[in-house]
């Protein structure tokens, strides 16, 4: 924000410090202080720029960050901000001795401990700035001496919320009751401790006229108390990234001074009122990060706005024309929303630098009359829409244009990329994925260097080869060529020492140029799924800073280096799936401390399964080995807070008995440990694990009852349980009536799947992969939706009837409890199925007639 009203009226009363016409002498006393300030100060000499210029010879009133008054030669002013003072401010007697101080300013120095509670000393003071600097703890009562304070500015960092200052006790009202003077109150990042809703009343209360409140993130609740209404000369109103939990009062569009209005984060809720759009004074507002503000855009009236930010909110609707005609409007970000217009033309918004209209359901086709290219815009993104036709030649005449992004919408024809991008000599992102477009990457001329040019993303734009002129890209970081038909070797010279992020996945390419001579220190994503890599693993660098590696899906045919782990310290995801790689897996892996995501499955692996693998469960999120040839047991090494969310074991050949320290994973969602030689009784140990969804032992060795005596434990969660092929017995009834909770429907669940962010990369996700026998055959379920709910019981040893509470289990979609001892007759709750797909009880001694009730079961096909 600019520097404010009062601040420029206090820098005419104290004349600045570069430009100081005072005349008077400083009094000796003053400069003998000054000097004793200095010594006492812990401050860094080489980033100095004033207090390292103080000497005994010069007159102090000419000292840079002093200012005197003029008539007597007094210290009224002292700056030291930015002056890398760490510590020394408490004990310093000198400091709080200057008494006639009116203006003081410690801002952004990395000072420590306490704010002294002998600033209340300096009574006179009507400007006191102590912002971002490292003070801590409880703000002390004595600052409410202060009274003559015109403005106070405690700030911290609003976001993190890391709350290193309080006012807590004493409280907001006893520290501000005597600052009526007060007219801009900064306290943004501290933790203010008010009843619900009081902060509002205290304010209002005893500052009466208050032109700018400024409490980001202070931990404010209870929504903005009508008494704020009270506040008549506010000016700015900044309250992002508290939890107000509230509607958008519609006072506040009656603040006939507004000019700033920010309210990101807080948890709005309701409509946004459209009144205060038309403020007329207004020139920022920013509401972004409420997703249940609800609200719509009028049409524009005032032609002072300057900034307009509603990006992640639920607004809907059309943008209207006349915001392409507001004259002084340099940022506008509607991202993430619901808006389903066009997108208006901004010809007349000559002061447009910034303009995000991304993740929306915008439509129609960019016209070359949208953009004037005597625009000074300088970010330009519209991905994430509904937009069609061509890309007009207009928007490559913006020369300003530092990120360019149009990926994932619904673009067409051929772009001649190397006659359009020299124009955009400013260029750093260039995004055009995923769209109908062909990228054509001849070179028509020698002109085309790209000196900034550091994000690439040209993934599904029809690329037979690499293209070269990426060759000559010496800030290149970023690049995606993905989803393309590009076959043959990967380049050397695509591997850059800056290269933080590689995704070549999804073509045609058969082997990796080891990058021998570059260091790759920066790469933290390489993806190059889904291609036709052969032979060896790639190169990877030791050490390095990868924290993504997906190689999956390719036809790699070699064991695994034992040192392969040495190099991925920093690595949260590994994927080598659905390749040929064979042997031991290499106790290295285990390096890899953070790890979220292994998944080795569908291989050739051998072996046992590496101790350290199952004991490194309190970062891993996802441990898969399905499809190899494992044998041995599972260790019994889960550590107590396992983070195991996903573990798949199926199909391999590991005995012996489920570990019992299985249970220590608490958020364990996915245990799939099917067609194996398991031998063991049904999992009552388990019973604690409230968070499970998929369960399936299918085709082992498992025995005995399924019920679990004197346990009132459940999985209310639980979608898919998949028992078949074992030795289980017993009666189902307290099994089908207690256990299996999750199979009756809930609309909260409806839009949940099992899926595993990796946090370093936002855009990739891991999803799992269950087989259930459905309809007959063998389904690979690879988004696990909890719309889809399954029962696989058969060929066990299960007696008694089918139980009538099936009533309970309404949502499901597959019921299979064949080739059993079942007997009795099929209960007629069966008609309260009304989602079954696939029902199979054949095999049983089931008696009596077919229920007519199963002629009502319309989705029934099986």
């Amino acid at each position: 924000m600019n520097i404010s009203f009062i601040l420029w009226s206090l820098l005419f009363i104290f004349p600045s410090t570069r430009n100081s016409l005072v005349s008077s002498q400083c009094l000796a006393d003053q400069k003998s202080l000054l000097l004793q300030l200095r010594i006492g100060l812990d401050f860094n000499h080489s980033i100095s720029t004033k207090l390292a210029t103080w000497n005994q010879t010069n007159n102090c009133c000419k000292w840079r960050g002093v200012q005197c008054d003029t008539s007597n030669g007094r210290v009224v002013g002292l700056d030291l901000s930015n002056e890398a003072i760490t510590r020394g401010i408490v004990n310093l007697n000198s400091l709080f001795r200057l008494e006639y101080l009116k203006m003081l300013n410690l801002a952004y120095n990395p000072i420590v401990g306490h704010i002294p509670s002998a600033l209340g000393n300096l009574s006179r003071l009507t400007y006191l700035n102590l912002s971002h600097t490292y003070f801590t703890g409880q703000v002390p009562l004595e600052v409410s001496l202060l009274s003559e304070l015109v403005v106070l500015d405690f700030s911290m960092d609003a976001y993190p919320l890391s709350y290193p200052l309080s006012i807590v006790n004493p409280s907001l009202e006893r520290i501000i009751r005597n600052m009526s003077n007060v007219r801009e109150l900064y306290l943004d990042g501290i933790a203010i401790s008010e009843d619900v809703g009081k902060w509002g009343d205290t304010l209002s209360s005893w500052l009466p006229h208050l032109r700018v409140l400024s409490l980001n993130g202070c931990n404010l609740t209870g929504g903005i108390h009508e008494s704020l209404a009270k506040l008549g000369s506010l000016s700015v109103i900044m309250l992002g990234f508290n939890n107000l939990s509230t509607p958008v009062p519609d006072f506040l569009s009656k603040f006939i001074n507004l000019t700033v209005l920010t309210l990101n984060d807080c948890g709005l809720m309701g409509t946004f009122p459209k009144t205060i759009f038309e403020v007329p004074t207004l020139v920022t507002l920013s509401v972004e990060a409420n997703q249940d503000l609800r609200g719509s855009l009028p049409d524009f009236v005032s032609r002072k706005l300057k900034s307009l930010t509603l990006s992640d909110c639920n607004f809907r609707g059309r943008i209207p024309p006349s915001v392409g005609s507001l004259g002084q409007l340099e940022t506008l970000d509607l991202s993430n929303n619901n808006f389903s217009s066009k997108i208006p033309s901004f010809l007349s918004a000559t002061s447009l630098n910034f303009l995000e209209l991304s993740n929306n359901s915008l439509s129609g086709t960019i016209t070359s009359s949208i953009f004037s290219t005597d625009l000074n815009l300088q970010f330009l993104d519209l991905s994430f829409n509904s937009l069609e036709g061509p890309i007009p030649e207009s928007i490559f005449r913006l020369t300003n244009l530092g990120v360019l992004d149009l990926g994932w919408n619904r673009l067409n024809g051929t772009i001649k990329l190397l006659e359009l991008l020299p124009r955009l000599q400013n260029l750093v992102t260039l995004e055009l994925s995923h769209n109908f477009l062909t990228v054509d990457t001849n070179r028509t001329t020698s002109n085309s260097s790209l000196p900034f040019l550091g994000y690439l993303g040209l993934a599904s734009t029809n690329l037979h080869v690499v293209p070269e002129f990426i060759e000559d890209l010496p800030y290149l970081w970023n690049l995606d060529l993905s989803n393309n038909q590009i076959h043959g070797i990967i380049p050397t010279w695509v591997w850059k020492d800056g290269l933080y992020c590689l995704n070549l996945s999804r073509n045609n390419f058969v082997d990796v140029k080891k990058p021998v001579s570059v260091e790759l220190s920066n790469l933290q994503i390489l993806d190059l799924h889904s291609n036709d890599l052969r032979g060896q693993l790639p190169f990877i660098p030791s050490p390095t800073s990868i924290q993504y590696l997906d190689l999956s899906n390719n036809s790699f045919f070699t064991p695994i280096n034992p040192d392969f782990g040495h190099s991925l310290v920093s690595t949260e995801f590994i994927s080598l799936a659905r390749n040929k790689i064979y042997g031991n897996i290499p106790k290295s892996l285990c390096n890899a401390s953070i790890l979220q995501v292994l998944d080795l499955s569908y291989n050739n692996f051998n072996g046992t399964i590496p101790d350290c693998l199952i004991s490194m469960t309190k970062a891993l999120a996802v441990l898969n080995l399905r499809g190899n040839m494992l044998h041995g047991v599972i260790p019994d090494e889960f550590r107590e807070n396992c983070t195991l969310e996903t573990l798949n074991f199926n199909t391999n050949a590991i005995d012996g008995q489920l570990p019992r320290s299985l249970a220590n994973c608490k958020a364990l969602k996915v245990l799939d440990l099917g067609n194996n030689q398991l031998t063991d009784a049904f999992p009552c140990h388990l019973k604690t694990l409230s968070t499970l969804q998929v369960l399936v032992l299918r085709s082992n060795r498992f025995y005995g009852g399924v019920v679990c005596a004197k346990s009132n434990s459940s999985w209310p969660f639980l979608q898919i349980i998949d028992l078949a092929s074992n030795s289980f017995n017993g009666p189902l009834k307290l099994f089908l009536g207690n256990n299996i909770t999750a199979n009756t429907t809930d609309d909260n669940f409806k839009t949940k799947s099992v899926q595993y962010y990796n946090r370093s990369t936002v855009f990739q996700y891991y999803r799992d992969e269950v087989t259930v026998t459905f309809k007959g055959s063998e389904f690979q379920l690879q988004k696990i939706l909890t719309i889809f709910t399954s029962i696989d019981l058969s060929s066990n040893d299960f007696h008694g009837e089918i139980p009538n509470n099936l009533v309970n289990l309404n949502a499901l979609k597959v019921l299979n409890l064949s080739h059993n001892a079942l007997s009795g007759k099929i209960p007629r709750s069966i008609e309260n199925l009304r989602q079954l797909e696939s029902l199979d009880l054949c095999c049983n001694a089931l008696t009596g007639t077919i229920p007519q009730q199963l002629a009502s079961l319309s989705f029934l096909e099986i």
